[in-house]
């Protein structure tokens, strides 16, 4: 079992510092964020661990295996002293992100700056990808409806941030993906939340009672992977609520006539939202062989929209 370290140092041949490895005999360049992400046991596939060097790493009890494709040797697998492995792993990506965040120049500095350094570091804080936590899960608009609103989500105490475009964001498939999540278990769904045409992705894996959560940053944020594990209930709540939440408050957005109607933007988006089977998951209402509910009830006014918005609030416990 090999006890390879991550070391972030000036390796021979370079001027500028970055996180090395050896393997093989040979040191390699490792690329931070697939690195950080290894470390909450998200890669299921293989990833660019480093160039030329495709990894998939596999954390257990004492030890961690890596199953390796190296365009120069061929596919190989080293199994590693978890320990070595994971503290050396946590070392030298806080020593890099607390380089980043006091300015100074990294082989990285092109793909990886302050912001994405300190949300990193966030994530690194009390190794609680080690300790498997259920955190709680929020997601909110925190301004009124403006074309791209403005959304955070969070999970325990980390936090991002990002943008929701009207225009590309397909609501009525973000309700089926949540009603999918739902219904299935170990498979992944994917709920997509567009600013422009580019993604924030909340990639979900329903493990019945908990939930494993990666928040995938769209282009314009870039930076890691939000990770974490989450009560199922409370992040579907939380989620769905939050959405909803939109088409409630109100906005001064639609102030032109060429700009369109916002009454009838937000009780169309309500409805396409609206989930009976979402909402009875919530309340743990189970449906079997002899049951029947509506997928959706049709909300016409928007005094019936703040009606039902405020019974749901009260009856899904918010």
């Amino acid at each position: 079992m090999e006890t390879s370290r991550f070391e972030y140092k000036v390796a021979e041949g370079t001027d500028k510092p970055a996180i090395w490895f050896s393997l093989q005999g040979k040191e390699v360049l490792i690329f931070p964020l697939v690195l950080y992400h290894s470390l909450w046991g998200c890669n299921s596939e293989k990833f660019y661990l480093s160039p030329g060097i495709l990894a998939r790493i596999s954390k257990f009890n004492n030890e961690v295996i890596c199953d390796f494709k190296d365009e120069s040797r061929g596919d190989y697998r080293i199994e590693y002293q978890k320990p070595h492995f994971v503290d050396s792993a946590i070392k030298s990506l806080i020593d890099l992100c607390n380089a980043v965040v006091n300015g100074e120049q990294t082989v990285y500095e092109d793909d990886f700056k302050e912001k994405a350094a300190k949300r990193m570091l966030d994530g690194l804080k009390d190794r609680k990808f080690e300790k498997n936590m259920i955190e709680r899960f929020t997601f909110n608009f925190v301004e009124p409806y403006a074309c791209d609103t403005h959304f955070v989500i969070t999970i325990g105490d980390r936090g991002y941030e990002a943008y929701l475009s009207d225009w590309t964001t397909d609501f009525n498939r973000i309700r089926l993906d949540i009603e999918r999540f739902l219904l299935t278990y170990h498979e992944e769904t994917e709920i997509k939340l567009f600013f422009e045409d580019s993604p924030t992705i909340i990639r979900l894996r329903n493990f019945s009672s908990e939930a494993k959560v990666t928040i995938i940053p769209d282009e314009f944020v870039g930076g890691p992977y939000l990770f974490g594990n989450c009560e199922t209930r409370q992040l579907v709540k939380s989620l769905y609520l939050g959405l909803l939440g939109i088409c409630i408050r109100e906005t001064n957005r639609f102030d032109r006539s060429d700009e369109g109607n916002w009454n009838e933007f937000r009780i169309a988006t309500y409805n396409k939202l609206q989930s009976s089977v979402i909402e009875n998951y919530i309340k743990g209402i189970e449906e079997d062989d002899f049951s029947f509910f509506p997928r959706q009830r049709i909300i016409r006014s928007v005094e019936a929209m703040k009606e039902d918005y405020t019974t749901l609030c009260n009856t899904l416990g918010l």
